[in-house]
């Protein structure tokens, strides 16, 4: 965050509840709806309204705005909401086809990077074919995918998580511990990492802030730093942000855990490369 803002040209995908786009923390933020809706919240008491505008805030509010991190302010941030808003407490989930619309949307809008803190609603497994088919061309166009691995606190996986395009991600808390409300998998094992999943602040639809806790948080700081380090080594593609993030890690693993991401090393891993890339040019 000391080297970057973020670039433009480096657009991550909010596939969340709707967002409160016209909030005080997004006052030089580029957000762009894509989709039917027009992206914001009809009534931002309701769970998914809530939800979407804390994920955002995290990924691009105005860096000392707002309690908010702010991580890639400079990014585009494409909102395609997929959450319904149906009350207070409703439940942040999202039907599968719904889901393959939305993921095929922005990715023919241009976004490399494309953040899903969300659970799927219960469907019949023929039904996740239509995700796996559009996880398949976000990963032939050239996306990252980064998903919540779930806060069930199971050992399970879910069609997204599976998927090869996809870096699941799971909570750890402020001592650098994973949270036993994550789900695991041999999944997170391979392609996943970690990020913290407790004591994370953003903003709230009504101006103020709140302390956030789920995988939902830990992901959108996770889509955060992939945009970050794209921005930095904007030569390198999907295949090689996700290799940084996980550090090569895509083999068999001994635990199920994944560990907390290093973005230090994550760095050095592309600095590493890109010499490399400069070098074979030359």
């Amino acid at each position: 965050m000391d080297q970057t803002v973020g670039r433009a040209e480096i657009v991550v995908a909010l596939l969340d509840g709707p967002v409160v786009t016209d909030h005080p923390a997004f006052v030089h933020s580029m957000i762009r709806t894509v989709g039917g809706s027009d992206g914001k919240c009809a009534r931002p008491d309701e769970a998914a309204c809530r939800h979407g505008t804390a994920v955002a805030g995290i990924l691009c509010a105005t860096r000392g705005v707002s309690e908010a991190p702010g991580i890639a302010p400079g990014c585009v941030v494409l909102n395609r909401p997929v959450i319904p808003e149906s009350g207070p407490g409703g439940h942040l989930e999202a039907g599968p086809d719904e889901l393959a619309e939305a993921l095929v949307e922005v990715t023919r809008a241009g976004a490399k990077v494309i953040n899903v803190s969300l659970a799927m609603s219960p469907s019949p497994m023929t039904q996740h074919s239509v995700i796996s088919r559009a996880l398949d061309y976000a990963l032939l166009r050239g996306a990252l995918v980064v998903a919540a691995a779930g806060n069930d606190g199971e050992l399970s996986s879910t069609t997204i998580t599976r998927h090869p395009a996809v870096v699941p991600v799971v909570s750890y808390d402020e001592d650098g511990r994973p949270i036993g409300h994550s789900n695991f998998s041999a999944s997170t094992a391979r392609r996943g990492v970690g990020a913290p999943g407790a004591g994370v602040r953003s903003i709230t639809p009504a101006g103020g802030s709140v302390e956030l806790r789920g995988t939902s948080f830990a992901t959108a700081l996770i889509s955060g730093t992939a945009a970050l380090l794209w921005s930095l080594f904007p030569r390198c593609g999907a295949a090689d942000i996700r290799a940084a993030l996980t550090l090569g890690r895509n083999r068999r693993a001994l635990s199920l855990i994944p560990p907390l991401a290093d973005a230090k090393a994550a760095h050095e891993y592309l600095t590493a490369k890109d010499a490399r890339t400069v070098d074979r040019l030359t």
